[in-house]
């Protein structure tokens, strides 16, 4: 099956979360897995913006079963919340879409050190994933799928704040993105025998908010760029959706995706990945 040929699935007794559903390929994920018949919890911080894209993704599909649940995934607290009231709705998950993420024009440090676009992207999928591994393996055969980037390297595991490095908000998207793939390794090795599956992936060049931030002359050229050439968001999602709900994803672990076609696995240093997470479970 081609990147963007019709999945056909039948998910109607499956539950997901999404990340980030509330625009963009979050939302265009959402909607796929919803017009295959999910019940689709979508995660986002702006509760506003998450009812306006319920309602025009339930307009569009038929399917009600759609939920709301408030997250900022760079705040520990809410990411403890959410998954507890996801565990209060649901007994189990079939599917995980961390999507949500962000590129920052500004140097900021969370509490702990850690600069921000980090936090978000890469600390922010890892707890969240945690918090609900329980309901993912209670559900059989729950797939987690992260999106990450070809654009990803420069990951400084004992410089995560960028206290002895120039920053730039390019560089930390990249440093984080390389983050989320070494961690998607080290998962998907530790849940082989539990029956969850744990992939990576890359959507393309997708005109979406997280592409059109950037500031001064390099934002731009990049929005210009993005706009030009740059994926709409209906096929930016696909590959997410495909390992989310295709048959033909079944199975598949610990892979790296790029339009349906698996690519070399980039980062795949066991020992340093371990460190990795490691020193993230140290932060908590």
């Amino acid at each position: 099956m081609a990147a963007g040929d019709p999945i056909e699935a039948n998910l109607s007794s499956k539950t997901y979360v999404v990340t980030g559903s509330n625009t963009g390929i979050g939302k265009e994920i959402a909607r796929g897995l919803n017009r295959l018949g999910a019940r689709v919890i979508l995660a986002c911080r702006n509760q506003t913006k998450a009812a306006a894209a319920k309602d025009d993704i339930v307009s569009s599909t038929g399917n009600d079963a759609v939920e709301l649940i408030a997250l900022d995934q760079g705040d520990p607290s809410s990411v403890k919340a959410f998954a507890a009231e996801v565990a209060q709705r649901h007994d189990q998950l079939d599917g995980l879409v961390n999507n949500a993420g962000c590129w920052l024009t500004t140097y900021e440090l969370d509490p702990q050190g850690i600069e921000r676009t980090f936090t978000v992207n890469t600390l922010g999928y890892w707890r969240l994933t945690n918090a609900l591994e329980p309901l993912l393996i209670e559900g059989g055969g729950g797939r987690v799928v992260n999106v990450a980037s070809e654009m990803a390297y420069g990951l400084q595991a004992d410089d995560l704040g960028y206290q002895r490095r120039r920053w730039s908000g390019p560089a930390a998207y990249a440093q984080s993105k390389q983050g989320n793939r070494m961690l998607s390794w080290v998962r998907a090795e530790r849940l082989r025998d539990k029956g969850v599956t744990v992939n990576a992936l890359h959507p393309g060049v997708v005109s979406t908010e997280i592409a059109r931030n950037g500031r001064g002359i390099v934002g731009g050229v990049s929005r210009v760029y993005f706009k030009v050439f740059g994926l709409t968001p209906t096929m930016g999602a696909d590959t997410a959706l495909w390992l989310a709900a295709s048959p033909e994803a079944e199975g598949h672990t610990g892979k790296f995706w790029v339009k349906r076609r698996q690519k070399r696995r980039r980062f795949h240093d066991m020992e340093r990945n371990r460190a990795l997470w490691k020193q993230l479970e140290s932060l908590g």
